[in-house]
């Protein structure tokens, strides 16, 4: 049975894509560009001691570092 479903999922029978397929790899439309303070809001929210991204910040250094940063 899940070599059946694998099957299809992988193969499928029809190269029609849906209408919800085709509207969810668009972009939204309507979306407010996000303000200052939401972005501000969100960075001080976000919890302390999370591992560095690729470029080695580390959050809190964006935290604390202050309007110059």
């Amino acid at each position: 049975m899940w070599a059946t479903y694998f099957k299809e999922l992988v193969n499928p029978k029809s190269n029609t894509t849906t209408s919800e397929e085709i509207n969810y790899f668009r972009p939204e439309n309507n979306i407010m560009a996000p303000t200052l303070q939401d972005t501000l809001g969100v960075i001080r929210n976000v919890k302390n001691n999370r591992a560095p991204g690729e470029d080695s910040v580390t959050l809190e250094l964006i935290k604390y570092g202050g309007s110059k940063l």
